[in-house]
């Protein structure tokens, strides 16, 4: 199973990525803006967590009334 983490530097995603991580048939990509906010995930070696960086701030909307 492929699973996406949105912001998984903090304590839920990061206890999340490492249960997902006991699947060795999974794999988990974790997206955060800032690469230092994961950087203690990476720390743990999981062999099936892909590390993106990127902003997924969405656009701003416009209210029609």
């Amino acid at each position: 199973m492929n699973n996406i983490i949105f912001g998984a530097a903090g304590f839920i995603g990061t206890n999340l990525t490492m249960k997902l991580a006991e699947n060795p048939t999974d794999t988990t990509t974790i997206v955060d803006e800032r690469p230092e906010y994961f950087a203690h995930i990476k720390q743990m070696n999981l062999n099936n967590i892909r590390f993106e960086v990127t902003s997924f701030t969405p656009p701003p909307v416009k209210y029609v009334v």
